[in-house]
């Protein structure tokens, strides 16, 4: 670490404490920090574990306000290591002292020449200075992070490799890159987060910096999950939060290392594409329809050139084949600056936000000198154009291509793929700046618990009504009710104890007389007493049957992480089979929440499907915030709510079946 710390660029003081020896590395080496003749910024701590405790006492008395703790055997090592992490933690505590790690590679910074980590491969090879920013809780990991960066030419700002995150975490690294003018993006490669909100609020801070954060979070498995009463707390899952609050707050979820990597690439050097629009240049018909493909998985356009542009390109390179993409075919290699004439007709065209040009192993041919000046020349008239060159590429001619603007990515989907992560982060950054507030009306009380009714009395409170409804005690109740409600009706079990009425047959149909209502009334009571004999049965509610619509889930839970979090989607028996849902940390507005219902496959069947009739997407919207507001403000006492179905119909929508749970005590 020492010589890490030396062998870099490094102009700061550096003091050396070791118990014994006179000499370090050519440096004088002191007993403790209290010999110290300076208080220094940071400690940098790589002794035995059970020696570290004092030294960070030490260094508190000597007025050290930082520390990185690269040793390990602290969390990660069982209870006793987690008491001995968290005495770390009230040390640093009482001194106003803040550390990383324990357990950490360190850090590194470009910008400072500073590099304090232990990592052999940091010590021989130097980052590239840039203006990207790294985080990873793993140090192997980070290292691997670091080493895949320098290979792709990125330039880097720093680097920070957390560890347990005994006391700073990624989310303090990620706001603190957000205030440092030398890093305009930021890679983070996470596990785990402690603390739900602290991210929340950092990626947040990014996004109104207009500085995008690629994301790539591990461990998409379900075993996070809370199986909660609801639905909600089943369907979502741990992982669909962590997406759904990446979302939400403008940083894009990237599915692996390299992804995130060549995301930054592109946008660090070839800059985020004004619009969807693509173009695709390349030497190979195949490569051009992968790339194609490609463009409309990631939700790009390929729009045709102009047909002036098409004249143009068929005066340039007559050989030339296609609209976009346009196959200049391996003839254009013998007159390889026809390449650059062509991609300069693309960039004058003017539809375009990126364009994307394949070609092959020109970038290690004979002819690459003449290709790379041309390109280049061509891209410094246009630079605000994102342009993305797929070629295998001899190293040497990497930097003066970057320097202008054009990046290189290999494969020409993977090239495509970069080029939407760079437009999506600039998208999803103007939205996230720009979301809009506000809260509706909403019940003056809180939740006091209960069974459906009493859910279905607190959420017409706030304005989300079902249909007429009687809680009957008896089949003579019953039967005077569906008299005065008006036939057909539904007979529905009510317990608290039943949660999910369905699976033991506690709902019956279209009942359209006395005889088949009695009837349902008995076998409703007999089968809940079947299915669970010690059930509290308040009764048999007769309701109004409601036709025709479309049924949807309404929900929210508390997330572990991240606290009260909103769903919505396609609803009814089927939800949990078609997990066709959308999913946002809470509150929300009716305008995210709109937002939030077309992102899903049903909301096909919202807007006119086939024909079909448009249902009434704002009074869906409305329900999605007001079971937003409810769950995220302690005030009302709601842990979850599972509204399951909510009728959308052409006009307003109904709440058919509902069901809260309140919070518990600590919530």
């Amino acid at each position: 670490m020492l010589a890490n710390l030396r062998n870099g660029d490094y102009a700061g003081r550096i003091f050396v404490i070791h118990p014994s020896a006179e000499e370090v590395q050519g440096l004088p080496a002191y007993r403790s920090a209290a010999d110290l003749p300076a208080a220094p910024d940071a400690a940098l701590i790589c002794i035995p574990s059970e020696a570290v405790e004092q030294t960070m006492r030490d260094c508190a008395a000597a007025g050290v306000k930082g520390a990185i703790i690269l040793t390990a055997g602290f969390g990660e090592e069982g209870e006793a290591g987690k008491a001995a992490q968290a005495r770390l933690r009230q040390i640093a505590s009482d001194a106003g002292m803040r550390f990383s790690g324990p357990n950490s590679l360190g850090c590194i910074s470009a910008v400072h020449g500073f590099n304090a980590t232990f990592s052999g491969y940091l010590m021989d090879n130097r980052p590239k200075r840039g203006h990207v920013g790294i985080i990873t809780q793993s140090g192997a990991l980070g290292t691997h992070v670091m080493g895949r960066a320098f290979e792709l030419g990125l330039g880097v700002s720093h680097g920070v490799f957390c560890g347990n995150e005994g006391d700073l975490e990624a989310s303090d690294f990620i706001s603190a890159m957000v205030d440092d003018p030398e890093t305009h993006l930021i890679c983070a490669a996470l596990e785990t987060c402690n603390d739900g909100p602290k991210l929340r609020d950092a990626l947040m801070k990014a996004a109104r910096a207009d500085k995008p954060v690629f994301i790539c979070k591990v461990g998409r498995s379900e075993t996070g999950a809370q199986a909660a009463m609801s639905h909600t707390g089943r369907m979502a899952g741990n992982d669909a939060a962590y997406s759904a609050v990446f979302a939400a707050c403008g940083a894009l979820r990237c599915t692996s290392i390299e992804e995130m990597l060549e995301y930054a690439l592109v946008t660090s050097i070839a800059g985020r594409p004004a619009n969807d629009n693509v173009a695709i240049l390349t030497i190979s018909g195949g490569a051009g329809i992968i790339a194609a493909d490609a463009a409309e998985d990631a939700g790009l356009a390929t729009p045709p050139v102009k047909a002036e542009t098409g004249a143009r390109i068929a005066e340039i390179f007559p050989l030339s084949i296609g609209v976009n993409p346009i196959d200049a075919t391996a003839n254009v290699g013998v007159q390889i600056a026809k390449a650059g004439d062509l991609m300069e007709a693309l960039a004058q065209d003017g539809q375009y936000g990126a364009i994307q040009l394949y070609f092959s192993f020109v970038g290690q041919g004979t002819r690459i000198e003449v290709f790379s000046e041309r390109m280049i020349e061509v891209k410094r008239r246009y630079p605000d154009l994102c342009v993305v060159l797929s070629t295998f590429l001899y190293d040497t001619y990497r930097p003066g291509l970057h320097g202008v603007g054009i990046a290189d990515v290999l494969d020409p989907d993977r090239a495509i793929r970069a080029i939407a992560g760079a437009r999506r982060s600039r998208v999803l950054q103007e939205a996230t700046r720009t979301a809009e507030a506000g809260a509706p009306a909403l019940p003056a009380g809180a939740f006091a618990g209960g069974d459906e009714l009493a859910a279905k009395a607190f959420l017409a409170e706030a304005g989300l009504r079902g249909p007429a409804e009687v809680l009957c005690r008896s089949a003579d109740e019953a039967v005077a009710a569906a008299e005065r409600i008006g036939w057909p009706v539904v007979a529905k079990i009510v317990s608290a104890d039943l949660p999910h009425k369905t699976e033991i047959g506690g709902v019956v149909l279209n009942l359209r007389d006395e005889g088949a209502l009695r009837a349902a009334h008995d076998a409703i009571l007999c089968r809940a007493k079947a299915a669970k004999p010690d059930a509290r049965i308040a009764g048999v509610a007769v309701i109004e049957q409601v036709e025709g619509g479309v049924e949807m889930i309404v929900g929210g839970s508390q997330d572990p992480v991240f606290g009260p979090m909103v769903m919505v989607g396609m609803g009814g028996t089927a939800a949990e089979l078609l997990h066709d849902v959308a999913l946002s940390p809470a509150p929300v507005s009716s305008e995210t929440a709109r937002a939030m219902i077309l992102s899903t496959k049903s909301s096909a069947l919202l807007t006119g499907w086939r024909g079909g009739p448009k249902m009434d997407i704002g009074a869906l919207a409305e329900a999605v915030s007001i079971v937003s507001h409810l769950v995220a403000d302690p005030k009302f006492n709601v842990a979850e709510i599972d509204i399951n179905p909510f009728r959308l119909r052409q006009d307003g929508g109904l709440v058919l079946d509902a069901l809260i749970a309140p919070r518990s005590t600590g919530d």
